[in-house]
């Protein structure tokens, strides 16, 4: 980062300094020289507040004393003007040249003008949220690109960051999609407790198949409580590690997966 932009650059910094060297040099505290952005940009770019609070702790008129303190601001190249509004707020007002000194360099600086944070962190974003069976929508796209965008700008400026996509397949869902297939194809060796061979490779559902089962069966299982009970079942026994169930779930996983490679290409 170039010296620039260093916080002693920055205009609220830089005003803030000044202004609590002025209070010092009138005997109040420093404290009350903090600058922050105006509350009516409309009448000046940075305000302090803080001769009210000292005027009122050394019984002194708020006027008198930022009369004081903005003298100390008579020949500061940085400032248009500087003004007392009010019962004696102080007002600044940054000139053209130093406000065009500050956009050159800050188009001429590689990061352009932004910091690096002072402490590096480490940060999990997880973000997207597709899930298994389901199609996507606009508001996994909304997710995706929002995740992204904080993910690369807490990069650039120092961080450690890890972005995760979060997957949505495990749960009650898959529950659903097994007993969906069991009921539309009852006779694929995954239900067959008593099988021992090797499961087919290939799918046994197409994306397709399971855009249609996934909406009905979960439907479904609003209003039937016995379909719901039978997946709730199915559900835990894949949890708890059934063959057939976990070589299914693999497929239904793979099939979605490979959707989302495609969209998210």
């Amino acid at each position: 980062m170039s010296d620039a932009f260093a916080p002693s650059h920055d205009f609220r910094t830089q005003l803030t300094e000044a202004a609590s060297a002025a209070f010092v040099a009138e005997g109040f505290d420093a404290g009350a020289g903090r600058v922050n952005p105006s509350d009516r940009p409309d009448l000046a770019d940075f305000q302090c507040n803080g001769a009210l609070s000292v005027a009122k702790q050394a019984k002194a008129n708020p006027r008198e004393v930022a009369t004081k303190v903005v003298a100390h601001f008579a020949d500061d190249a940085r400032l248009k003007s500087t003004d007392i509004a009010g019962p004696g707020f102080l007002n600044f007002v940054l000139s053209e040249d130093a406000l065009s000194s500050r956009a050159n360099a800050i188009a001429a600086d590689l990061r352009l003008g932004a910091p690096k944070v002072a402490e590096k962190r480490k940060v999990i974003i997880d973000f997207g949220g597709p899930n298994v069976a389901k199609e996507m929508h606009i508001g996994h796209l909304r997710t995706a690109v929002i995740g992204e965008s904080l993910k690369r700008v807490m990069r650039f400026l120092g961080d450690e960051v890890v972005g995760d996509a979060h997957f949505g397949d495990w749960g009650y869902q898959m529950g659903l999609l097994i007993v969906a297939l069991q009921e539309e194809q009852p006779d694929l060796p995954y239900f067959d407790d008593g099988f021992t061979g090797d499961y087919p490779s290939e799918p046994p559902v197409t994306l397709d198949d399971l855009g249609r089962m996934y909406p009905t069966a979960s439907a479904r299982g609003k209003t039937d409580e016995a379909f719901r009970d039978v997946a709730r079942k199915a559900t835990r026994e894949l949890q708890e590690g059934r063959r057939g169930y976990r070589a299914l779930w693999r497929h239904f996983v793979t099939v979605s997966r490979e959707a989302l490679k495609r969209d998210y290409a």
